[in-house]
């Protein structure tokens, strides 16, 4: 793509509210499409940085810098690269107007369908996560399948919380995720008593990975007492 075109796009990128920094441009494109020869066809894609699926492309013709196909992720249920239809070629400006559409219409649908709350998901782990607050700590015995699936459901809460409230780069986000991971695993091997113990020194173990100050230390305690629903007695020895 000449520099005009690809410098055009640029602050197409740039002004969108989407956000550039969400946007990865890939100039090496390559793919093959059935009714465009059958050979590779290469082409400058645009694609979402949190689901690189979601992509646009702008197929280039061996026999001109004006011309373009279109291909692009439609936001339905398949999310395929086709050619868009009709498949005839666009000059620069019209695979532009595309784009933007595409912006509009497929990308921005797919990231309001992301963040969209599911009521009724929700619903169901929250109806779950009620049986935490019925487990006995002191009890020997280790949890049942209705309260390890409770745990495993207040953890997965938790990371996301901790990740958006206290993290502030991915090395950070990955001892976060390795922690969890290892309460997870050891919801099914511990009692409930010992559970609780190691529950607690993990997460003392997660405000010293991530240098948190007491005021600090005490937020996330009591993220962790709002979530598990547990009484502040949970955090102190019997």
């Amino acid at each position: 793509m000449l520099k005009e075109y690809k410098n055009e796009l640029f602050q197409t990128l740039l002004t969108h509210e989407i956000g550039i920094d969400n946007l990865e441009i890939n100039e090496n494109f390559k793919a093959i499409f059935p009714s465009l020869s059958g050979s590779y066809v290469n082409g400058l894609k645009v694609s979402y940085k949190p689901m690189p699926k979601m992509q646009f492309v702008f197929l280039e013709r061996p026999d001109s810098f004006e011309l373009f196909n279109i291909a692009s992720v439609k936001f339905t249920p398949a999310l395929e690269l086709k050619l868009n239809q009709p498949s005839n070629l666009h000059n620069f400006r019209q695979g532009l107007e595309e784009f933007k559409l595409w912006l509009v219409k497929d990308l921005k649908g797919y990231i309001r369908e992301v963040n969209e709350i599911d009521l009724w998901s929700t619903y169901l782990q929250r109806k779950n996560a009620n049986d935490i607050t019925t487990i006995n700590y002191a009890d020997q015995s280790n949890f049942s399948k209705e309260e390890t699936e409770s745990i495993k459901i207040a953890l997965s809460e938790l990371k996301v919380l901790i990740n958006e409230r206290y993290t502030k780069n991915d090395v950070q986000q990955q001892i976060v995720a390795h922690h969890i991971k290892y309460l997870t695993e050891r919801v099914e091997a511990l009692s409930k008593t010992d559970y609780k113990g190691v529950l607690i020194n993990t997460f003392i173990s997660i405000c010293i990975a991530l240098s948190l100050d007491s005021q600090k230390g005490a937020e996330l305690m009591q993220l962790i007492i709002q979530v598990f629903q547990f009484s502040p007695g949970l955090l102190h020895a019997n």
